[in-house]
């Protein structure tokens, strides 16, 4: 839709490998018509979604899969850590109430780097509401949307609308938006196939360099030339890497990707569920028995 050309649709919706969760799907219009479509999305309002459509439709035991957004991303009160735009009273109390000492005449810097220092383990808002509705979460790492099936989705539903989008009106838009949830119910099942691919992919990786040792090798060249090329060959599986490094030294092993997520937590999931937003002139969500959840 051009910019500035008639109304945007903010979609927020849950799915499987199977398709959509259809009491999950929430359309509304964005206020805003340019622009990030993260502004359309806050707190407050995806937990009321969370709680009042998707964690109701789910009849299983699910494991509901989700970016870092901020909205999802809330921390709860007891994890909260001061910043440096909290004033120096609230700053002390909360050093108190968790009984860490520090000096009577310490400045605020040095009151907020105590508080980085016994800063707690993050816990989010979110997570905890979806754990107390029986289910469990997983957090993706951050910049890999190759893992979230969800966001294959949502690209097709962009370009169905995009393709045939004619008036720009609200009528032709949400008809428009029909047929994309139709035709993305189709993709879900190959999207979450993917993501998979790409998360074993990196767990294998991942394997295999913590079992590789690191490897020594010293290079002496007689020369007087400061630009000589210094290379290190690693060897692993048959193959080798070739990159210019230091004269000589001990090199690690590279370092391997980030994990796909983080240890999945063995419980007894018949779903699971990914939670992330997406605007439009249309947009839906990704699964895998999986029920993903995006705005």
């Amino acid at each position: 839709m051009p910019a500035r050309e008639g109304e945007r649709f903010v979609i927020v919706a849950g799915g499987t490998d199977e398709g959509f969760i259809d009491e999950s799907f929430l359309c509304y219009p964005a206020k805003n018509k340019t622009g990030d479509y993260h502004g359309e999305m806050n707190s407050a309002l995806f937990i009321r979604w969370l709680t009042s459509q998707l964690l109701p439709a789910l009849a299983e035991p699910s494991v509901l899969v989700q970016d870092n957004a901020p909205y999802h991303s809330q921390l709860t009160e007891e994890t909260r850590c001061p910043t440096t735009g909290t004033k120096k009273a609230e700053i002390v109390k909360w050093l108190e109430c968790r009984s860490l000492p520090f000096p009577p005449h310490a400045t605020r810097p040095e009151l907020l780097l105590n508080c980085k220092e016994n800063r707690p383990e993050p816990r989010y808002t979110v997570d905890e509401i979806i754990r107390s509705w029986g289910h469990e979460v997983i957090r993706l790492p951050p910049a890999h949307p190759e893992l979230t099936a969800i966001k294959q989705v949502w690209g097709c539903m962009k370009r169905h609308v995009r393709s045939t989008l004619q008036r720009f009106t609200r009528a032709d838009l949400q008809a428009r938006l029909q047929e994309a949830k139709l035709i993305a119910t189709k993709v879900w099942a190959g999207a979450v196939r993917r993501s998979r691919s790409f998360e074993e992919e990196y767990w294998s990786s991942d394997s295999i360099h913590e079992g590789m040792e690191p490897v020594t090798i010293t290079i002496n060249i007689d020369s007087d030339d400061e630009d000589e090329l210094f290379v290190h060959c690693y060897r692993q599986a048959g193959g080798s890497t070739v990159r210019p490094v230091p004269r000589s030294g001990t090199v690690g092993t590279p370092p391997a990707p980030p994990p796909a997520t983080r240890d999945a937590p063995s419980v007894p999931a018949a779903a699971t569920v990914e939670v992330s937003p997406e605007l439009v002139c249309a947009s839906a969500p990704t699964p895998s028995r999986s029920t993903e959840a995006a705005l």
